[in-house]
């Protein structure tokens, strides 16, 4: 069985929009790692809208969210969820990260959960090479998740505001994703509608843990959330100190 990522509408319909549908699945097809779900095709023209779908394969537990939503896992386990979730940010996404790609949208709806608790990325169709960034791979993003950097500082005014993507996008994502597994909900579940988590993100008004929320966790996730990119870990400072925190909190 596959699944089917959905992309947008018709590239035929926009060049724009063709060539970087073109770049972006030139990227993702060539990414072979364990956790990074291939992609197997693209579909065109699919539904009532003309639409293009990535295709991947099929992963019985669903997304990050919708697993999430659905089960309630005790502390352990969700302490143990993590390297599951987290292997991509071993080996593969440093490897990843040091070919000069981001993922760019890292969030709970495109991380999928198979039935033997292996998770893999998906939604690679705003991920490019940082140096061909440009504002139209923003479109497809999930707010509660993304790095504040990549938002313009004067909505009302963001004509001239050119985001650059960088790695440490992917770490500021990273550390809302370790947020959502640890207490099994959204970013800012509490704020809605998402223009209000814009604004919030705009403020630097970050998510707030729940009680008794393990102090060394929040204090990486912190770090993740560093008010500028440079004050974030890199990758390989994320997979020492979560597995240095796994251990810590298992023992």
């Amino acid at each position: 069985m596959s699944a089917l990522a959905y992309a947008g509408s018709e590239p035929a319909a926009l060049p724009s929009c063709a060539r970087r549908y073109c770049r972006e699945i030139e990227i993702w097809k060539n990414l072979c790692h364990e956790h990074i779900a291939p992609l197997l095709g693209i579909v065109f023209g699919f539904g009532p809208h003309g639409s293009t779908g990535m295709v991947f394969p099929w992963m019985d537990k669903g997304t990050l969210n919708s697993f999430l939503e659905k089960n309630e896992p005790s502390t352990a386990d969700r302490f143990q969820l993590c390297p599951f979730i987290f292997k991509y940010t071993n080996a593969d996404s440093i490897e990843v990260h040091h070919q000069g790609i981001v993922h760019g949208d890292l969030n709970g709806a495109n991380i999928f959960v198979d039935d033997s608790m292996n998770a893999s990325i998906v939604g690679f169709g705003v991920s490019i090479e940082d140096i061909e960034f440009d504002g139209a791979s923003l479109a497809g993003g999930t707010m509660r998740w993304r790095s504040p950097e990549l938002l313009s500082p004067a909505m009302e005014d963001s004509g001239d505001f050119a985001p650059v993507l960088t790695s440490a996008c992917d770490i500021f994502s990273f550390g809302s994703i370790t947020l959502h597994i640890l207490t099994g909900k959204i970013p800012y579940h509490d704020v809605s509608p998402d223009i209000c988590v814009l604004l919030a993100l705009v403020r630097g008004t970050l998510p707030w843990p729940p009680p008794g929320f393990n102090d060394g966790y929040m204090s990486f996730i912190n770090r993740c959330w560093g008010t500028s990119a440079s004050s974030r870990p890199d990758i390989r400072t994320v997979e020492s100190e979560l597995c240095a925190l796994r251990e810590t909190t298992l023992d």
